[in-house]
């Protein structure tokens, strides 16, 4: 990261090899939402009334007042401003009327007051502050060493694409090579801070945002001005600043989350999982869409095009499939661990396939993301 590497690399990756490993991202996912899914019925009431917010009144206008004199009244795209906290907080609501009302039973899966939550919130302190090594001595393990390597190579080239995305439905020119580099350092960063005070997540970009653009969009007088290009002005100056003070922000606003986010934890813990399932599934789809908005800078006419992504997603199914019901043993345990676990990523198995189908079978020249954006 700090050579300036993913700017290099992302010169070779292009959307023939962002696509598959779009898709088998949202795919490996699969059986976390049925798991989820079938726990009760309000999953099915969660995912209902994130499709009517987030379809059927995306474009909704609800007349808010905005000023007493002289008395104005504004219409604002409420529901599509804030689809998912009115969707969630909705379903919440109504868990809640099921557990006050008796209708679902005792340690029932819509209930929010389940023994396990109410353990959290009532032992969950008011303020905690983090250090490192509070939850002991870090230990090293090659195999998880290499699995979260493969994760983070994954999650680069994921990114890659998010960037370019993000730059081109918001209308603004995509970010060169030595923000990308920043953009991936400052990542890196984050995913150790968060390791260091005990965070059990790494820094990401989250592709499903570059969905969410689309829908939180903000038009005015037709005029082609959104929310994601202010966004992403805004970003473009936060991405000029040194690395080193976007570092020490990063530190302090992670001490400042962990130290206040503690009964707020304990209080989102009480959303029942089959509600939780629903928000996953729908992010999923946020995340196939764009990875289907990428065909479109791809040229589904050559056959050269089309059986790379095919093949990559067919290997990228069958390979890890594979392996997980005939793991590998080579005699050394921590080779066979760190092998498994490399080659049960469906994304990883399907994502490199594609990557070096794309940049060793001859085909187009406009291969590479930059090349691709270039069209445009």
């Amino acid at each position: 990261m700090l050579t300036g590497a993913v700017g290099v690399f992302s010169k070779f990756v292009g959307p023939i090899t962002i696509v598959p490993l779009l898709i088998l991202l949202t795919m490996s996912t699969v059986p976390t939402l049925d798991e989820k899914l079938s726990l009760h019925w309000i999953s099915i009431v969660m995912v209902l009334v994130l499709i009517v917010v987030v379809i059927y009144l995306d474009d909704v206008h609800l007349p808010i007042p905005t000023g007493i004199r002289p008395f104005r009244v504004t219409r604002v795209r409420v529901f599509g401003q804030f689809p998912y906290l009115i969707s969630v907080c909705s379903v919440w609501l109504l868990c809640l009327i099921l557990t006050l009302t008796g209708a679902e039973p005792e340690e029932g899966e819509a209930r929010v007051d389940k023994a396990a939550t109410m353990r959290v919130l009532t032992e969950s302190p008011w303020v905690q502050v983090p250090y490192p090594g509070q939850f002991g001595t870090p230990r090293i393990d090659i195999g998880l060493m290499c699995g979260f390597m493969a994760s983070a190579v994954s999650s680069v080239i994921e990114n890659l694409g998010s960037y370019a995305m993000a730059a081109r439905v918001s209308e603004q020119r995509r970010p060169p090579r030595s923000t990308v580099n920043r953009a991936i350092i400052v990542e890196g960063l984050g995913s150790m801070i968060a390791a260091l005070f005990g965070v059990c997540s790494g820094v990401t970009t989250y592709t499903e945002n570059i969905a969410l653009i689309h829908i939180t969009r903000g038009l005015r007088n037709k005029e082609p001005f959104t929310t994601a290009r202010k966004m992403l002005a805004d970003a473009a100056e936060n991405w000029m600043w040194p690395v080193e003070s976007r570092c020490r922000s990063l530190a302090l606003c992670s001490l400042d989350w962990d130290c206040s986010r503690r009964r707020a934890a304990a209080l989102l813990a009480s959303i029942p999982d089959p509600v939780l399932g629903g928000v996953l599934l729908m992010g999923m789809s946020m995340i196939g869409g764009v990875a289907m908005a990428q065909l479109q800078l791809i040229d589904l006419r050559v056959t050269r095009n089309i059986a790379i992504m095919g093949m990559s997603m067919m290997l990228g199914m069958v390979i890890p499939t594979h392996f997980e019901k005939n793991p590998l043993n080579t005699g050394n345990p921590t080779l066979d661990s760190t092998l498994n676990m490399l080659l049960t990523i469906k994304m990883l198995c399907g994502g490199g396939i594609a990557f070096v189908l794309d940049n060793t079978v001859p085909g187009t020249v406009a291969r590479s993301i930059d090349n691709c954006y270039s069209i445009f």
